[in-house]
């Protein structure tokens, strides 16, 4: 019910994802301090775990090999990224700059400045050359931020690299759960007039049973 209730399908995946665990018990206060100040490896992490929760499956991604250009089709090794150590620094050092690692409040932000420039020491406007560098040094203090399998294409068996975007992809498997949820919610109510939320109070696999019965009495 928490899910349902608190999932939208408005907005860029990391906005919809956050307003969700925001919705989440506790959904208080300090939650929502310790979720503003998640790095994108811990939220990255996050939506992970949350993505096991929910009883999905390992998202799984589609990528073009640069060289012939078949698609490869690959689930994301979940359990790895979910080990991979939280950052040990708040700071990093770029070409002599200072760099604080961004935080979801950052990646959030409607300011119009460029997020390496926000987290410049100074705030200072920051070259292509710089920020390109701070990426690098950010990246290797956050691993979990920047997600990017390595490949073998099964057609010319080329092997490349293909960059994963996690909170596209758990936002994809929840539209698929939520979206399901209204199938199964609009059976049982048509079949037996339930409210929503009784429905939703209902495990998983009750749900689905009442979903094949409704199906052999229509």
């Amino acid at each position: 019910a928490a899910l349902f209730c608190g999932w939208s399908t408005a907005g860029r995946p990391h906005a919809r994802l956050d307003r969700l665990l925001r919705s989440l018990p506790p959904a208080d206060a300090q939650s929502a301090a310790r979720l503003a100040a998640d790095s994108l490896g811990k939220r990255n992490q996050r939506l992970l775990a949350l993505n096991a929760a929910l009883g999905l499956p390992a998202p799984e991604a589609v990528a073009g090999c640069p060289s012939c250009g078949t698609q490869a089709e690959f689930s994301l090794p979940a359990e790895a990224l979910l080990a991979l150590p939280a950052p040990n620094v708040t700071v990093v050092e770029a070409n002599g700059h200072q760099f604080r690692l961004p935080t979801m409040a950052d990646v959030l932000s409607t300011s119009p400045l460029p997020l390496a420039q926000r987290c410049h020491a100074d705030g200072m406007p920051v070259s292509p050359a710089l920020a390109a560098a701070a990426a690098q040094a950010l990246d290797a203090a956050d691993p979990a931020a920047d997600v990017v399998i390595d490949l073998d294409c099964s057609q010319c068996g080329a092997g490349f690299r293909a960059a994963v975007d996690i909170a596209a992809l758990v936002a994809d498997g929840i539209d698929r759960l939520v979206q399901g949820l209204y199938r199964e919610i609009d059976a049982i109510a048509r079949a037996y007039g339930w409210s929503e939320a009784a429905i939703l109070a209902l495990p998983a696999e009750r749900r689905r049973r009442y979903v094949a019965l409704a199906g052999m009495r229509a």
